[in-house]
């Protein structure tokens, strides 16, 4: 639909709508019925290429176009090369980290076990040059018990004093010298009965070697056990028995101080008991330290 256009009339200045026409166009007055001509608007003249203003984002594309001939400039700052990382490299470093790891974890727990056993060829070479080639934990009599093979032997407690002693006719007699009594208590865990046969007044073989019970001082002087071949009992002795499980039993040892020494000398005493009296091998070992030795009647001679 064409838009209607307005006009003034010539003769009577009414304004007057009209369709418009594609070259002229005779108009009516309304008012005054006088008839006129309306020339058909001009388009307007179309601008030259010269005039046509460029586009400023087009600019620069038109001048190379123009100019093909022209050099780019480059630019101040290159982009960044971006390089990818090989998997087969990552795997490659992570392996490498772990072997070195490994290298060093072995290194330090090889050089553990040569000084471990450095120490130990050592302390085996000290021990063999002050005469003992056994490396020996003492347990505090009367403090501690000691465990091996489901056997437990512990020091009751330390009498220096007279022992008594029964006689063929079953007579108790009393010794007239003080001596002393080490008095173990012991207790069988194993299933099985167990033969206990007692320290005192017996060896045991040991690969050829006879081994019995010992008692010396801090300084390795012995104290001898005295044997007596008449009586038939010391008080608190067990020569033998049969444990069954749970079984427990006492036994007494006796010992007698070197010539010319008194009780009171004794810093501490160590007694040393082989295993082999119970079907066992290796030894057991107790310090008896002075205080704990309990003196029974007369001088302490």
């Amino acid at each position: 639909m064409s838009t209607l256009e307005q006009t003034d009339c010539p003769e009577c200045a009414q304004i007057i709508h009209y369709q418009p026409q594609r070259w002229k166009t005779e108009v009516v007055c309304s008012n005054c019925q006088a008839t006129f001509t309306v020339e058909a608007a001009q388009p307007p003249a179309l601008p030259t290429d010269e005039n046509i203003p460029i586009p400023s984002h087009l600019q620069g594309q038109t001048d190379v176009e123009e100019s093909p001939s022209s050099e780019t400039v480059p630019s101040s700052s290159p982009e960044p090369r971006r390089y990818s990382r090989s998997k087969f490299a990552s795997v490659l470093n992570s392996g490498l980290i772990v072997i070195v790891l490994l290298l060093l974890l072995g290194g330090g727990i090889v050089a553990l076990i040569m000084w471990d056993t450095n120490t130990e060829k050592k302390n085996k070479e000290q021990r063999q040059a002050n005469g003992n080639s056994e490396e020996i934990t003492y347990v505090l009599a009367g403090k501690k018990r000691v465990k091996l093979a489901g056997f437990e032997i512990g020091v009751k407690f330390v009498e220096y004093g007279p022992i008594r002693v029964k006689d063929q006719q079953a007579v108790v007699h009393e010794s007239s010298g003080s001596l002393l009594q080490i008095y173990l208590e012991m207790r069988s865990r194993r299933n099985n009965p167990m033969t206990y046969v007692s320290w005192y007044g017996n060896s045991f073989d040991r690969e050829g070697v006879q081994q019995v019970a010992t008692l010396t001082d801090e300084n390795g002087n012995p104290c001898e056990m005295p044997v007596f071949d008449d009586v038939t009992g010391v008080f608190g002795h067990t020569a033998e028995a049969i444990l069954e499980r749970n079984g427990r039993l006492e036994d007494c040892l006796i010992f007698e101080l070197p010539a010319g020494v008194k009780i009171t000398d004794f810093k501490e005493l160590r007694l040393t008991l082989p295993m082999e009296n119970i079907g066992n091998s290796g030894n057991i070992y107790f310090k008896i330290l002075e205080e704990d030795i309990r003196l029974v009647g007369g001088d302490p001679q």
